[in-house]
């Protein structure tokens, strides 16, 4: 079983590609692993404790993968 459903694994991709490297982040996993560890130390991330997107909604980015991962 995959870890998120297409539609959020491309919500994911869309993020970091919009600002994933301009907030530092190097890939996704690492994107992800902030994510966790927000959540982890406040509970919840709400828009002001995130750093990618500033609570923006992306337009998903359908992987390039063969089979859409």
């Amino acid at each position: 079983m995959p870890y998120f459903s297409v539609e959020d694994a491309d919500q994911v991709r869309a993020a970091f590609l919009a600002a994933g490297h301009a907030e530092g982040y190097n890939s996704v996993s690492e994107l992800i692993e902030a994510a966790v560890q927000c959540t982890a130390k406040y509970g919840a991330c709400s828009e002001n404790t995130t750093r990618a997107g500033n609570g923006h909604r992306y337009r998903p980015a359908p992987s390039t993968q063969a089979g859409g991962r």
